[in-house]
């Protein structure tokens, strides 16, 4: 029975950290109103949120409308820097600042890695979605872990790995603490190459990272 309400208590805990967020920028797919991101009815456009996320400060968090994002279009790939809270998975009926909403009744924002619509993953040898210091090709000498990266309600699916490289995957962490709470991997594929005998799943990647 003791293990019975631990385990209650600590997904009574998931469940009401997902309730309501103090959300800092407002993002839906297409944006909204004056498209400044302080509120659901002025939302940012999705289009710019891989650019505001790889230049994001730690202790920032944004808020996603559900539906379906695009990186940047200067890379095709998101950086998600420490720190930085992404929550996504709300309903298009939100209004103002409000963030009440359960995450655990199945909403979700998708990140999908076929960008070009033709059911194949564009990421080909890079991770389509980095989480660390610098970039997924900067090997830290010394890991030293920051604030954690918290990621909600968010789908990854479609990565496709062609090249074997170990930041071919769909998610790479990297010298960092990243949780994932609501999240899906879905249609990830990893191919396994002469350079990576062990191979490589295609949804995580970690070097000297906690995850949870």
């Amino acid at each position: 029975m003791k293990t019975k309400t631990i385990l209650c208590a600590t997904l009574c805990a998931f469940a009401l950290s997902a309730n309501a967020e103090v959300c800092h920028y407002f993002f839906s797919p297409k944006g909204a109103g004056e498209q400044d991101g302080t509120s659901w009815e002025n939302a940012a456009a999705g289009e710019y949120l891989g650019d505001f996320l790889s230049s994001a400060e730690p202790g920032t968090v944004l808020c996603l409308q559900e539906g379906s994002y695009k990186p940047s279009t200067t890379t095709n790939l998101w950086t998600i820097g420490p720190g930085v809270t992404l929550i996504g998975g709300y309903p298009t009926t939100m209004t103002g600042t409000d963030t009440e909403y359960d995450l655990s009744l199945g909403g979700q924002s998708i990140f999908s890695a076929d960008l070009d619509g033709d059911g194949k993953g564009d990421n080909l040898s890079d991770a389509f979605v980095y989480i660390g210091p610098g970039s997924p090709k900067d090997k830290a000498e010394e890991y030293s872990w920051g604030e954690p990266t918290i990621v909600k309600g968010i789908t990854f699916r479609d990565g496709y790995r062609k090249e074997s490289k170990y930041w071919g995957n769909m998610v790479f962490v990297q010298s960092a603490v990243a949780e994932f709470h609501y999240c899906q991997f879905y249609n990830n594929n990893s191919w396994r190459g002469a350079r990576d005998a062990n191979g490589s799943n295609g949804a995580i990647e970690m070097w000297g990272s906690l995850v949870h």
